[in-house]
């Protein structure tokens, strides 16, 4: 039985694997109403996920290791409440109920 000659270098470095980033849709609703950002905050300056408001530019705490989406909700809430007052001239007070539609992600103001 004859050896068969490997070439097998034990000096030359193992190829690393790239690390391949998947960008996945996020799981909230409230997303479709914001951007995402990442900001530096904090000491010593952590790098934290915010979400930019679309319609008035507010950024809320959304980083999922800290704090939710439920400020994204909040903010949702009171930007359809601003909406709400500048486009109508109605002097009365309105209860606002908000609305979330599960199956199409949707989600309103409705008196």
């Amino acid at each position: 039985m004859e050896e068969e000659d490997v070439d097998d270098d034990v000096s030359q470095p193992r190829t690393q694997k790239r690390k391949i980033e998947i960008k996945k849709e996020p799981r909230s609703i409230h997303w479709k109403d914001y951007e995402r950002v990442k900001v530096m905050s904090g000491n010593p300056p952590v790098e934290m996920l915010k979400g930019k408001c679309k319609r008035y530019g507010a950024l809320i705490a959304a980083d999922p290791r800290w704090c939710g989406t439920n400020g994204l909700k909040n903010h949702t809430i009171s930007c359809l409440k601003k909406k709400a007052q500048e486009e109508g001239s109605n002097k009365r007070q309105t209860v606002w109920n908000y609305v979330v539609d599960a199956m199409g992600g949707s989600s309103a103001l409705s008196s």
